[in-house]
């Protein structure tokens, strides 16, 4: 369990490598992020980035300004089961917030979150 912690993954521009982080078993929670505009407990930043949320995973009670539970600023995050529930933005994205990038596999894991608007996932439009 990940307590009071953030999980950053990121790839660097000039890498052709891909970064993952699976979550399996995992719970994240309590993390409070008070960076301006680049929220998350995951920040996925980069394209090459494809972190993996599965089995019986909770991203839960995180708070941040935009994406409470996930931020993705570029990059995929597959969901493969587990839970991104609880969470809280001041302004979008409660569980997931997304500038670019995509959200693969059951967009139903992400619930019951808060936000301003689009309390689960909001894509940046």
């Amino acid at each position: 369990m990940l307590n009071d912690s953030a999980i950053k993954v990121e790839v660097k521009e000039e890498s052709s490598n891909t970064t993952r982080l699976t979550l399996n078993n995992t719970t994240v929670r309590n993390f409070k992020n008070i960076r301006i505009d680049a929220g998350g407990t995951i920040f996925v930043g980069s394209a090459g980035a494809s972190p993996i949320i599965t089995g019986n995973s909770t991203i839960a009670g995180n708070q941040a300004e935009n994406g409470g539970g996930v931020y993705i600023l570029n990059g995929t995050i597959n969901l493969n089961g587990g839970k991104i529930t609880g969470n809280t933005a001041v302004e979008a994205g409660g569980g997931v917030y997304f500038y670019t990038g995509a959200i693969k596999g059951i967009p139903d894991i992400v619930f019951d979150n808060t936000a301003n608007a689009n309390p689960n996932i909001y894509k940046y439009q």
